[in-house]
């Protein structure tokens, strides 16, 4: 989707530990997981547990089958200072159909 194309952007920012810019894409691959999952933490509370890494996956996906975007950004990874992440979904207005991708 480019910036001429009307649509509709949705974020959402947390406040966990963040990612380094090299999961940045790596994330909306299916089954991907950012280091050992069962240590996983978010924001100050900690955690063991973790999904199966498919949702980011699914995201992206329907975003592109509808014309639309998914990414995330993400300063670095700190398990002290928490600087979180925001995740963003853009989707056009009216998306392509395949007659006119």
């Amino acid at each position: 989707m480019d910036i001429d194309t009307p649509g509709v952007e949705i974020s959402v920012k947390d406040t966990g530990i963040g990612l380094d810019a090299e999961h940045h894409e790596l994330i909306f691959e299916k089954f991907y997981q950012v280091g050992n999952a069962t240590v996983h933490s978010s924001g100050k509370t900690t955690f063991k547990g973790g999904g199966p890494g498919l949702g980011l996956a699914i995201v992206r996906g329907v975003a592109r089958s509808h014309g639309g975007k998914a990414w995330v950004e993400s300063l670095r990874h700190d398990e002290t200072n928490f600087p979180g992440s925001t995740f963003f979904l853009q989707l056009p207005i009216d998306p392509p159909t395949s007659s006119n991708k």
